[in-house]
């Protein structure tokens, strides 16, 4: 790819405009991940989006950053979910942070659920369950 004289950037790194780059970026993270919705919604082309990412540095930088910030309320959300309802959730994770989240990965996570009928419980003991105790 030619150079451009003056700034010395190839073509390719400029194939989609700064202000859009910074629009798709903002719509990855409204749009939480989803790449389609996101270059529709920032008026891109999806494939320049990832030739720019392929090319850009920076460009790729802002979108892992993104990525990370969303797979990080992912794993919140999901480790929250997993104490109030006593399931092991690491499934979800795994396909992007599999190192940490696979099953071979050693992780203790022993979630005992006691199970009981409502009519053997006090009042009390009820009063706690729904106040989420």
């Amino acid at each position: 790819m030619d150079e451009d004289k003056v700034t010395g950037f190839s073509a390719i790194e400029n194939l989609v405009s700064k202000d859009k780059q910074d629009a798709f970026i903002e719509a990855l993270r409204d749009r939480k991940l989803n790449v389609t919705a996101a270059a529709k919604l920032a008026e891109v082309d999806k494939s320049n989006i990832y030739k720019q990412r392929k090319y850009s540095e920076e460009f790729a930088k802002a979108w892992a950053e993104v990525e990370e910030e969303l797979i990080d309320d992912l794993e919140e959300d999901q480790f929250r979910a997993a104490k109030k309802e006593g399931q092991d959730r690491r499934y979800i994770l795994s396909r992007r942070r599999g190192q940490r989240w696979s099953e071979k990965q050693a992780i203790a996570s022993k979630i005992t659920v006691e199970h009981r009928r409502a009519d053997e419980m006090s009042d009390a003991e009820l009063e706690d369950l729904i106040d989420g105790k």
